[in-house]
């Protein structure tokens, strides 16, 4: 098992889709509909903001990562609530800036919503029907998992086991361990376009809504765009899906080319490969 990173939010958005399909969300509701208690600094973002503002990185703050990678004992719910002292540094909808907070608030509108948290919704409609058994979420469930990875990092041209950091409070945003097999599970549904091994888990009409772009990614013109928790671009010609994912330790790389029928996923247990 190895920490996935950021290409968690792909899950994310996945379960989020499904909950849109079947009604329960809407991508393009105001989201204070499920959480009534959110609060910004910039007005018209804290009364417009979508589920699909906030996974395709437009809601208008920066990554103030130190809220959650400073304070682990907040819970999922107090994040959210401590969204109203940050501060934006662009306008809503202007441009791409990457928060991880969003995602987290996206799971938590997800538990709002469906009744179950992000991870029972996770494991019950995208793990368990896939049959990616030894996918875990929380650093507990992977550390009693007996075949895990140590993180490491480069210390004085060393390589050294270092700490692992539970991040399940931003779980929807990176929580989420994984073996090379279960990815493979995943890239297959993911390439078939939310059906694989017989099973159907997405219409294909929602799930082209997640890597359909939405913001432009670097200055305007850049040939890289985000959808809904995906990178998108092309590579001398071939259609690419992509997202990178980074955490103590670990870091990971989850590729898709749709025409082609390839999907690749490459990890390391090690915080930086340069």
């Amino acid at each position: 098992l190895f920490g996935i990173g950021s290409t968690t939010k792909a899950f994310t958005t996945f379960a989020l889709a499904q909950a849109v399909e079947e009604g329960s969300l809407d991508w393009d509701e105001p989201v204070r509909k499920w959480l009534p208690g959110l609060q910004l600094e910039d007005d018209v973002a804290e009364l417009q903001l979508t589920l699909r503002d906030m996974c395709s990185h437009r809601s208008g703050l920066p990554r103030h990562d130190l809220l959650w990678y400073a304070n682990p004992g907040l819970a999922r719910e107090e994040l959210v609530e401590r969204l109203a002292h940050l501060e934006p540094t662009a306008g809503f909808r202007e441009q791409w800036q990457y928060n991880n907070l969003m995602f987290a608030a996206a799971g938590v509108a997800l538990h709002r919503a469906t009744g179950v948290t992000w991870e029972e919704r996770v494991r019950a409609r995208i793990l368990v029907p896939l049959g990616m058994t030894r996918t875990t979420f929380g650093l507990s469930e992977t550390l009693a998992a007996s075949d895990h990875a140590m993180p490491h990092d480069r210390v004085k041209g060393k390589d050294v086991v270092i700490p692992f950091r539970d991040i399940t409070q931003i779980g929807p945003a990176g929580s989420i361990h994984s073996s090379a097999n279960d990815m493979a599970r995943w890239l297959a549904v993911l390439l078939g376009r939310g059906e694989a091994h017989g099973q159907r888990l997405l219409g294909v009409g929602r799930y082209m809504e997640l890597v359909t772009p939405i913001s432009v990614v670097g200055a305007p013109g850049s040939p890289t765009a985000y959808g809904l928790g995906w990178m998108l671009d092309a590579v001398e010609g071939h259609t690419r899906v992509h997202h990178g994912g980074g955490i103590d330790g670990f870091t990971t790389q989850v590729e898709l080319y749709p025409d082609d029928r390839l999907g690749i996923f490459v990890v390391t247990n090690r915080a930086s490969v340069l």
